[in-house]
């Protein structure tokens, strides 16, 4: 069951690219004199691969009672930085949870009630317990002293020193802060920090309840729901759109902003996006959505230009008719640019239609340029009629 709940997971996951697991990656059984001191130093740093590498929870009714799994489950909940260790938003956290054999979502959400917002000296005193069952009690021993070490020892990891090396190595500003080193980090190992950028990701985290700037550059989801961003703020999320939050997948801004034209401005600009499922006022494009009826909803140049964004990098998506709306010009060229790249159709006219008739329609020229990228597109319209 193991074995095949891993497997399909390492399918629906194809850009994990290496796999540890303990049994097949560390010497077992009799093991030569080399092997045991191999084994020996895995063992005690196996605990850093859980801080820092994807996790695959495979649980059972027994997790919560043996103390690899539960050690392994508080470390992927984890987040280090040049602040240490500390529980890391919902959004960041690394771990992927299947259930196997009697387990269920209870069994789940007991896991994470119990794990995920312990420090390390709150982790240390349950793992500890004498219910915290272990097959070597050496291990626990030595697990055990690792965890009063974990804090100082990520403290060490984010040094301005590191944050240098690093830097001389091609990593980018925003991706040390997105990494962990804080942005008085960076700056103290001499590397210029965009302070508007920075301001931009503290005002985001701020508006989303996030706990600091770094949340604000790894989120998967923002939800802004309820939240009315003025001017200054609707730019800020769009500064950090075009910077940074590359793993974000779903944004909610149905609250109201005030410059949504920046927001989706921002999102176009990117050369890749894992943003799939945006919602605000006036429209909302699920995460599974091929097909999208626009037409007639009020959208405005700045609603078409966030669609124009979320097309740009959906590549399920197949019609999204935006018929009847009251964009402009610009907004229409762009949402056709977007529509003829990736073979969307936008104007209400299927993939398989053979003739159209929008006569006595007194069709203006928002309406030419869709029905224009509809022709590019279609490779079975034979008819159409615009008299």
């Amino acid at each position: 069951d193991q074995l095949r709940a891993i497997q399909t997971h390492l399918r629906r996951n194809p850009r994990i690219r290496f796999v540890w697991y303990d049994y097949w990656c560390m010497p077992q059984g009799d093991r030569s004199p080399a092997e045991r001191v191999h084994f020996g130093w895995m063992l005690k740093n196996v605990n850093f691969l859980y801080l820092g590498c994807l996790v695959l929870i495979l649980l059972d009714i027994s997790y919560l009672s043996r103390f690899w799994t539960q050690m392994e489950a508080w470390l992927s909940m984890q987040l280090g930085g040049t602040d240490g260790l500390r529980p890391a938003h919902e959004s960041l956290r690394r771990c992927t949870i299947e259930f196997l054999h009697a387990a269920t979502s209870t069994t789940r959400s007991d896991l994470i009630n119990m794990w995920a917002h312990r420090s390390p000296e709150e982790a240390y005193a349950l793992l500890s317990k004498p219910d915290v069952h272990v097959t070597n009690l050496n291990d626990k021993v030595t697990q055990l002293e690792k965890v009063q070490l974990l804090d100082p020892d990520v403290r060490n990891a984010f040094t301005p020193a590191a944050a240098t090396q690093l830097h001389t190595e091609g990593a980018t500003v925003l991706s040390l802060i997105a990494d962990g080193f804080s942005p008085t980090a960076v700056a103290s190992a001499g590397i210029a920090c965009d302070a508007a950028l920075m301001d931009a990701c503290a005002s985001v985290a701020s508006m989303a309840q996030l706990p600091d700037a770094r949340t604000a550059l790894r989120v998967t989801v923002l939800d802004l729901h309820g939240k009315a961003l003025s001017t200054e703020e609707s730019q800020a999320l769009a500064l950090v759109l075009r910077h940074g939050a590359p793993e974000l997948v779903r944004l909610n801004v149905s609250g109201g902003v005030a410059d949504l034209r920046a927001i989706g401005e921002a999102i176009l600009s990117r050369t890749t996006s894992k943003l799939v499922s945006v919602k605000c006022n006036a429209f909302e494009v699920p995460d599974d959505a091929s097909v999208l009826d626009l037409s007639r909803k009020g959208l405005t140049w700045g609603d078409a230009c966030l669609l124009a964004g979320v097309m740009k990098f959906r590549a399920s998506l197949t019609e999204c008719n935006v018929r009847g709306n009251k964009i402009d010009s610009a907004s229409a060229t762009t949402l056709a640019k977007i529509g003829t790249e990736k073979g969307i159709m936008l104007y209400g006219i299927k993939h398989d239609q053979k003739e159209a008739d929008f006569s006595g329609q007194r069709l203006g020229p928002v309406d030419a340029i869709l029905i224009a990228s509809d022709l590019a597109v279609s490779a079975s319209l034979t008819k159409i009629d615009l008299s």
